[in-house]
Formats: C-alpha cells, sequence, structure tokens
C-alpha cells in the first residue's frame, strides 16, 4: 500500500481513541489488545460509518488535541473530523507531490530488483544476439554506429570529423554526418574497441538500460510487447540510441545523455514540464558540450554547414495528415500528450526506430497490439511498394510513419480525459484557459484522503 506522501509515520485512529478514553478517563480499553503500528508502515482502518483512509502524523496531532479539550464527543464529532482532515490532507498532498515525469508512475513494489535485472539483461543478450545473427546474414551491411565511431576517432586524433563522412570521403556514407559534437563525445569510450566488439558493446549497454526500465514500469504486463515491435528491432540492426532514449524517458538519471540526440532528447525533456529532468538533461548536455568545444573547438559552424544539406529530416507535422497532431493539445495535462505534441513538432528523420519513444504511449491490451501490428504493417507496405531512389524510399516511409505510429497514438491519447498533475505555474496559466480545454488535476494514488476504491479507479484510469 502506498505511503501518505507527507506523513512522518502511520498510526491507527481507533488506538490514539482507546488510547485517549485510557489517558483521560482510566476506561478499560477491553478485549483483546490492538498492538500499535510500526512508525513506517501504513494501516487502513473502517471509520464510524465512512470509508477507509489513513490517518498521517498531522491527523493524529489534530485528533489528540481535540479528544483531549473534548471537542468531540461523538460518533459524528469522529466523522466531521474525519472530513475536515480528508480535506486537509487532499490540499497538502497536492501541494507536496512532485515526482519526476514519466509517461506512467514507476512502480515501487511491482518487481524486486533482482527481477528487474534478470530481465535487463535477457534483453540486452537477446539484443547482441540478433545483431550478431543479423550481421553474419549480411556482411557488408553499415550500421548507423559506423560512422559515428570512426567520426569519433577522427575527433579524438584532432581531425574534422564533418569532412570526414560521407560520399566519396574517406567513411563512405551515403550522407554526411548529422550528429552532434555531443554524440561524437558519447562514444569516445569505444573508440579503442574493433568495430564488431563496439557493435556489441553499444546495443548490449543501451539494451540492458532500456531492459531495465521497462521491467520497472508500471503498467500493464503487455507492455513486453514493446520488445516484439519493429522499432526495437530497427534500434539494434542498426544500432541506434532509441533504447537509450526511452530509458532515459523513465529513469531520470538516464536523461544526462539526452544531448547524444538534442532533438528527440529536448522534446521528451520538455514534454516532462518537471525541474529535475529537466536540470539532469542540461547538466549532461553541458558537460559533453564542453568536451567537445576542448576537444574540437570550431565543431559548430563545420556542424551546420553539414546538416544544412540534409533534405531527408522533416516534422511529423508537416506530412501527410501531420497537421492532425497538434489535437494533442487539447490533452495537454497528460505527459503522453505532451511527448505525441514535441514529437511531432522536431525534426528527425522518418525511420522506425525514431518511433520507438511512442510505444510510451499505450496503456490497455488492445492499444498494446493495435500499435504493435501496425509497426510491422509499415514495414510490410514499405516492401511492397516501389521507389525509385533512397530519398523516395525516405520520403514514403515518413508518410507511413504518421499512419502507422502517430494517429494511432493520437487516436489514443483523444480517448483519455484532459486529467494529470502539472507544475504550479501551468496550474495557474490553466484557470485563464477555456473550461473545455482546462481539464483538472488527476487523482492522486498516494493520498490518505483516497480510499481504496478511488486509488483502483486511478489506476484502471492510468490502464486504460
Amino acid at each position: 500500500m502506498a505511503r501518505d506522501p507527507f506523513a512522518r509515520g502511520e498510526m491507527n485512529r481507533k488506538v490514539w481513541i482507546r488510547e485517549w478514553k485510557a489517558s483521560a478517563g482510566g476506561e478499560e480499553t477491553g478485549g483483546e489488545e490492538e498492538k500499535l503500528e510500526s512508525p513506517t508502515r501504513t494501516e487502513s482502518t473502517v471509520p464510524i460509518g465512512g470509508p477507509r483512509f489513513t490517518l498521517g502524523a498531522r491527523a493524529r496531532h489534530v485528533i489528540e488535541n481535540r479528544f483531549v479539550h473534548g471537542i468531540v464527543k461523538s460518533s459524528d464529532g469522529v466523522q466531521n473530523l474525519e472530513a475536515d482532515e480528508q480535506e486537509r490532507a487532499r490540499a497538502m498532498s497536492r501541494r507536496v507531490r512532485a515526482s519526476h515525469f514519466t509517461p506512467v508512475h514507476m512502480s515501487r513494489t511491482a518487481s524486486t530488483l533482482a527481477t528487474r535485472l534478470l530481465i535487463a539483461a535477457a534483453v540486452a543478450a537477446a539484443s547482441v544476439a540478433y545483431l550478431a545473427v543479423f550481421s553474419a546474414g549480411a556482411p557488408g551491411f553499415q550500421t548507423d554506429l559506423d560512422h559515428q565511431l570512426y567520426a569519433a576517432r577522427v575527433l579524438l586524433n584532432g581531425g574534422n570529423p564533418y569532412v570526414a563522412v560521407g560520399p566519396g570521403r574517406p567513411f563512405e556514407w551515403p550522407w554526411g554526418l548529422y550528429h552532434p559534437i555531443t554524440t561524437l563525445v558519447a562514444l569516445t569510450p569505444l573508440t579503442p574497441l574493433p568495430l564488431f566488439l563496439a557493435r556489441a558493446v553499444f546495443v548490449g549497454t543501451t539494451a540492458l538500460l532500456f531492459g531495465y526500465a521497462v521491467a520497472a514500469w508500471q503498467t500493464s504486463q503487455w507492455r513486453y510487447l514493446i520488445l516484439l515491435s519493429l522499432p526495437a528491432f530497427a534500434t539494434v540492426q542498426m544500432a541506434q540510441w532509441s533504447f537509450l532514449l526511452v530509458a532515459a524517458a523513465l529513469l531520470p538519471a538516464v536523461g544526462v545523455l539526452f544531448a547524444v540526440k538534442p532533438n528527440v532528447g529536448a522534446a521528451v525533456t520538455i514534454a516532462t514540464c518537471r525541474l529535475r529532468p529537466i536540470a539532469i538533461a542540461i547538466a549532461g548536455g553541458l558537460i559533453l558540450l564542453a568536451i567537445g568545444f576542448w576537444l574540437f573547438p570550431g565543431w559548430l559552424p563545420a556542424w551546420l554547414a553539414s546538416i544544412a544539406k540534409d533534405h531527408n529530416r522533416s516534422t511529423p507535422v508537416a506530412r501527410m495528415f501531420g497537421p492532425l497532431l497538434l489535437l494533442a493539445a487539447f490533452k495537454w495535462r497528460r505527459p503522453e500528450a505532451r511527448i505525441l505534441l514535441a514529437l511531432s513538432l522536431v525534426p528527425q528523420t522518418p525511420a522506425a526506430y525514431d518511433a520507438l519513444l511512442l510505444f510510451l504511449i499505450p496503456r490497455s491490451p488492445v492499444e498494446w497490439l493495435s500499435l504493435t501490428i501496425l509497426s510491422h504493417v509499415e514495414l510490410l507496405s514499405e516492401r511492397l511498394t516501389y521507389h525509385a531512389s533512397l530519398d523516395g524510399l525516405i520520403m514514403a516511409r515518413g508518410e507511413l510513419v504518421v499512419l502507422c505510429y502517430f494517429l494511432p497514438c493520437l487516436l489514443m491519447v483523444l480517448r483519455r480525459p484532459n486529467e494529470g498533475d502539472v507544475p504550479a505555474w501551468m496550474e495557474w496559466t490553466a484557470q485563464h484557459m477555456p473550461t473545455a480545454i482546462r481539464g483538472r488535476p488527476a487523482a492522486d494514488p498516494d493520498s490518505s484522503s483516497n480510499s481504496p476504491s478511488a486509488r483502483a479507479t486511478w489506476r484502471e484510469r492510468e490502464r486504460r
């Protein structure tokens, strides 16, 4: 059972009443003695004529004072006191409760650390094995990590990595190097390794963090379908950063590496609307930037000149049916709606692996199954159509990504109520919004003012 977020300890209300009676009038408590509860645990009781709820240290203090002064004498008085404490608990809980953003609440008791680590290790091992099998079947295949790793080696040798990668350059690649210096700095620990081993270490490490985050994610057990989605397979095949980005969205400490893909990382970080993950992401980005400027002071003009030649990067909202994604703003209180809106507004390469972050949005089994199946429909549609050039394939893929990922997620978000906890400044701004889009704060599952039925309703709403 969740603890009261503002109470230092919990005690049974009935025990307090019996103690007061015994100390004030010397009455016998009678019957079997009730054992005092440990101050670090929570116990729910059934008040007279009222619902179950939990009293904390503040409530005990009020009960004690009122009973000592003879204010509460009847069951009606006890009920009035409980109603007063419930209202006070609601107000105080709304002020105190401020956890970091996650698209869902991280579980405290859903699985043990050993179980999470076991699942994470299994995901990492399966990912490395799949990469090895895929690479063996396509000997000349180049992953996205290959040119980034080569550029990181050039950087450490004092060269300009942005002129070393591209068509007709030392590292032959269909496009230029579009990643900022922060990406190359993060990859420098892998530069001494052979290419095949660097791939395995990179995929294994990011998959380990990804698997742990998914195991610790308190949502439907259907969440493990994310491991069977096309974006997950594409992330392993291309040795991409998507596993790390999803882990950073669920585990704020990993957000220190959001700067490796600043476009997507900035979108997810801003969508949190929470100070802690934003501060972690900024601190990590500043550290990587400082190292990058130290290694190559002139990287910024070189990078800007390189990305100016990137004609395949676009915002999902600018593609076919993309403007519909702006409707997610009507559910602005929900973190998954803010993630969807932010991802639809940032420029990104239309690729399946970048859509992995959208799997933070499903809740119900139907939503999980639908999005997982649609991810493979996108691959099937891509294979069944003919494209005269690689650029034509990329543009067509951009339309399919919107149709198979973004629009289904938009439907999921629009079906949910505009409820959620937001910072105080956003709550103040909401008071000046039209009633239709103002929304309301979410029910608080940690508050002592909620009955078990209210907490169950809150959890069920989150799964839907």
